[in-house]
């Protein structure tokens, strides 16, 4: 009895090799302190409790254990712990110790981590629908992953995460606090999500994706890169700092960017079809402006790069496309920035100005019809399918693969016919 007191007290682990342990700890005997010098599986055991103490020298593993209720107190594990789908586990002792991972995914009775408690590692809480509270000052030092946590409605106010922070499809979750600390951040499909707090440090990059509520504080900064793709955004705040690339591609209500917006790298408002004006932009060192009502850039922006779709173009391509000339397409050498100069040339008014080479001819129900080529040094010839509408007599020019030898072949290839063969029309309209 002396020995158990000592061992208890002093953390003397009782020695055992993982088959003998696992088979203690499922018959419900195994001692407190009991210690595995590697690994130990209880993967998918029916095992309600484990030892008081327990020390393991390597990984745990505790997935499919849906009878375990609780971790034990002092629990050590030098390696990884794995306890996924433990269904019935609804806590986790602030005095356990994890060395590396821990993955907690899909432990639906879950609510609440202890205080003292901390990741040295990742720590995924994916599908912890019932997750309520988090240890207050909570520190990870790889990633943390709150997905699908329906019950979480606050994080920790001093949360602190040395990898990236995943907050996706938490739905009553209000805010971030202010002095959250992450490398990366991540917040997507938080639909009760207000706000960030003013001191919000992210040291590299913040995506926010279907947040429509959430607003970004003044004076914001962000190292690296922050994507705000197709949110709901109108208005960026004021004194926005990226230190990378800015992406708001698809913000369809943007219409307007701020006051004294900095990026270091991209600004990229491609689709953002309510924005006029790049006014308020300061610096950036290159900006895509496809699908957007931007005509021009201000003084302080001449320098910038101009990007359609990512290509880099010159600035009349972009702002004043009936300035382009057919000999400037065909004498352009870059094949991107060529095919972004006929799209905003336009492939029909080109095939009529441009000398084209005659492929084929017939006739179908709306009359003539051609397929037409035009031939470039450097990249694959654009053949396109001149047709008229049977019922207007309207006049299209359709864009096929250079591969179409025939009128009738180019057709069923817009009609979704691999085989020509198949492609029998009985009436076109």
């Amino acid at each position: 009895m002396l020995v158990d007191t000592l061992k208890q007290i002093f953390g003397f682990g009782w020695g055992m090799t993982p088959a003998a342990a696992r088979g203690a700890i499922v018959k419900g005997s195994a001692p407190p302190g009991t210690a595995v010098d590697i690994d130990l599986n209880l993967r998918g055991t029916s095992i309600h409790s484990l030892p008081d103490g327990l020390r393991v020298e390597g990984n745990l593993d505790l997935g499919g254990a849906r009878n375990l209720r609780a971790l034990p107190s002092r629990l050590y594990v030098a390696g990884n712990l794995q306890a996924s789908a433990c269904t019935s586990l609804k806590e986790i002792p602030g005095d356990a110790f994890v060395n590396w991972s821990v993955e907690l995914r899909n432990c639906t009775a879950l609510e609440r981590i202890a205080d003292g408690f901390n990741a040295q590692w990742h720590l995924a809480l994916d599908n912890c629908i019932s997750l309520k509270e988090l240890p207050r000052e909570l520190s990870v030092g790889g990633d943390l992953r709150l997905i699908h946590c329906r019950a979480l409605t606050s994080l920790p106010r001093t949360l602190k995460v040395d990898g990236t922070l995943y907050l996706c499809h938490c739905p009553e979750l209000r805010d971030v606090p202010a002095e959250l600390r992450a490398r990366h951040l991540v917040i997507e499909n938080c639909p009760k999500l207000r706000s960030l707090g003013e001191d919000v440090h992210v040291r590299e990059s913040l995506s926010i994706v279907n947040c429509p509520d959430l607003r970004l504080p003044d004076g914001l900064k962000i190292e690296q890169n922050l994507s705000l793709r197709e949110s709901a955004v109108e208005e960026l705040p004021y004194q926005l700092t990226v230190g990378g690339h800015l992406f708001l591609s698809n913000c369809r209500n943007l219409v307007r960017l701020g006051t004294w917006l900095e990026v270091g790298g991209t600004l990229d408002v491609s689709g953002c079809a309510k924005l006029q004006s790049l006014d308020g932009v300061m610096s950036a060192e290159a900006i895509d402006v496809a699908g957007t009502k931007i005509t021009a850039v201000p003084p302080q922006l001449k320098k910038a790069h101009i990007l359609w779709r990512g290509v880099n173009v010159p600035a009349h391509v972009a702002f004043d496309p009936a300035s382009i000339t057919v000999s400037e397409i065909l004498a352009e050498r870059n094949a991107e920035r060529r095919r972004v100069m006929l799209e905003r040339y336009g492939i029909e008014r080109f095939i009529t100005a441009a000398k084209t080479e005659l492929v084929h001819a017939d006739s179908d129900r709306g009359g003539e019809r051609k397929l037409l080529r035009i031939p470039f040094s450097d990249d694959e010839p654009l053949v396109c399918l001149q047709v008229h509408c049977p019922s207007t007599g309207a006049l299209y020019i359709l864009r096929v693969p250079p591969s179409m030898r025939t009128c009738h072949q180019a057709a069923a290839w817009i009609a979704g016919f691999d085989n020509p063969a198949d492609y029998k029309p009985l009436e076109e309209t």
